[in-house]
């Protein structure tokens, strides 16, 4: 259902006094059946997609020490705060990770965001450093570490949406 404004001629008010008119200036229109179909399936496809991104982080942030046996340390719960912000951001930019795993070097957690034979990731080690870094056949490259906070995790899903949307024939450098 959309909620739609439609001007009314002011100087023909039929005798209405003008609150009424405020009130029967706006009208409730029915979206075509197909239309509102499509957009609740895709609604259904983003949430079920943040959900099942939300179990892989509950999954990993649950292992732990030497959950990998090889020593691996468990994502300390700073780690899983700074994802769960990130999973909140990257949901508001419609720019969703492809998958979360717990990262065996230094403890933590990692998103991996893939498409087009790229991949860019945002690591949270548990010594509180987060790293972006990107890589495909056509640009390895990685950025300084960035700040846990809103701000600049969703700086850096823009840089990451923009480096996995980017032409490969035609990448800027990302040094």
């Amino acid at each position: 259902m959309a909620i739609t404004a439609r001007p009314i001629n002011l100087d023909s008010t039929h005798g209405w006094p003008r609150r009424d008119l405020e009130i029967a200036s706006i009208f409730v229109e029915k979206a075509p059946a197909a239309a509102e179909s499509e957009i609740f399936s895709r609604t259904s496809q983003k949430l079920q997609a943040f959900d099942a991104l939300q179990a892989q982080l509950f999954k990993s942030s649950a292992y732990g020490p030497n959950w990998d046996s090889y020593g691996a340390e468990a994502p300390s719960p700073n780690s899983v705060a700074a994802a769960q912000v990130l999973l909140g951001e990257a949901q508001a930019l419609e720019t969703l990770p492809s998958t979360i795993i717990a990262s065996a070097e230094g403890g933590g957690l990692a998103a991996y965001f893939i498409a087009r034979g790229r991949t860019s990731y945002i690591e949270f080690y548990n010594d509180g450093d987060t790293i972006v870094a990107h890589y495909g056949a056509d640009c390895p490259s990685a950025v300084p570490p960035i700040e846990r906070d809103p701000q600049s995790l969703t700086g850096a899903l823009e840089v990451i949406r923009a480096f996995l949307a980017a032409d490969p024939a035609h990448a800027p450098p990302t040094h």
